[in-house]
């Protein structure tokens, strides 16, 4: 298992647009703040016993929150009936993300221009109840010129706790792969630029 540091993000695409009030719905962002999701194609489905309803996202989705973004081909949202323990008003929330097809998920790190971290795979999930998110498939994470390979990458959302796993039946055969490159320290200091090379003496005359 591979234990990634945690940085600012996104998962990554989409355009029939939406934005879910952010006040207690799933978290992309650990800021918090609305999620805006938008795809070509989508449809809602309400169940009337439970409350619960279902947005249907497919084709160039994207889903962003506070500079973070979630790209994929399908996605579901499912929001539930939420009453506010202060105000006493019921709203909905989100309480599950589900993203299928091409699923990117991108950190993106200010004060790190260049370095962002990306993670691509076959199917991500997020859950309120844990604040977790998964994805699985053939997971790549790539941040700068560092890459992990492996099967199962989670993100502990607001801990900032992110692990890759790889199990016996993965291409890597149980082992998590990686090629870890030390960050560019120069980059995260705002204004402050990498030292100029010294300039090569002036040749002697003869």
């Amino acid at each position: 298992m591979t234990e990634w540091k945690r940085m600012g993000w996104v998962l990554a695409g989409c355009v029939a647009a939406c934005a879910v009030p952010g006040v207690s719905l799933a978290q992309l962002s650990p800021d918090g703040g609305p999620v805006n999701a938008s795809g070509l194609h989508s449809h809602m489905e309400t169940d009337k016993q439970t409350g619960l309803e279902t947005m249907y996202l497919d084709d160039q989705v994207e889903m962003l929150q506070t500079g973070r973004r979630l790209r994929c081909d399908h996605a579901k949202i499912i929001q539930a009936p939420f009453t506010d323990p202060v105000t006493g008003v019921t709203s909905k929330q989100v309480i599950q993300m589900e993203a299928t097809g091409n699923v990117f998920y991108v950190t993106t790190d200010q004060t790190a221009p260049g370095e962002d971290q990306i993670v691509h795979g076959d199917y991500g999930i997020y859950t309120k109840s844990d604040d977790m998110l998964k994805m699985t498939g053939n997971v790549i994470v790539r941040r700068g010129q560092s890459v992990a390979t492996g099967n199962l990458f989670t993100d502990k959302v607001h801990d900032g706790y992110m692990t890759m796993v790889s199990d016996a039946n993965s291409a890597n055969h149980g082992r998590v792969r990686a090629i870890m490159y030390p960050s560019d320290n120069s980059k995260k200091k705002p204004g402050t630029a990498a030292p100029a090379p010294a300039a090569a003496p002036a040749p002697a005359h003869p």
